[in-house]
């Protein structure tokens, strides 16, 4: 299982913040981790680990990214600046993003495509 658990760079191996303030905003607006767990739909544990930083214990980032958006909403609260202070973190250490492949007019499809392209015309 250790596979599913995302990379931990080490810029993100330190606390960015996020779970201070997601929890700050919880205290004030007198919510409990268990009202949260139940408006949001997420285990309670996994808010805990947000709470606290543990993103050992968190899903892969792309998870992680839907889970800080719900709890930001759940909290009448902007959840661009937690899950872009969350993607600096993660992203710093990353390596170069992946090749983006055009799509449109001029643009060449694989072999794959064309042919599945066929397929579909022939089976319609």
């Amino acid at each position: 299982m250790e596979g599913h658990r995302p990379r931990i760079p080490e810029s993100a191996r330190r606390r960015i913040g996020i779970g201070d303030t997601l929890r700050a905003r919880r205290d004030e607006l007198d919510l409990s981790l268990a009202a949260v767990s139940e408006s949001t739909k997420i285990r309670r544990g996994l808010l805990d680990a947000i709470e606290r930083e543990d993103y050992t214990l968190l899903p892969a980032p792309i998870f992680t990214r839907g889970f800080l958006r719900s709890y930001c909403r759940c909290l009448d609260m902007d959840p661009d600046p937690i899950v872009l202070a969350y993607d600096r973190a993660f992203r710093a250490d990353e390596e170069e993003p992946a090749e983006v492949r055009r799509f449109g007019v001029g643009a060449r499809p694989d072999p794959w495509t064309r042919m599945m392209s066929s397929v579909m015309r022939l089976l319609s």
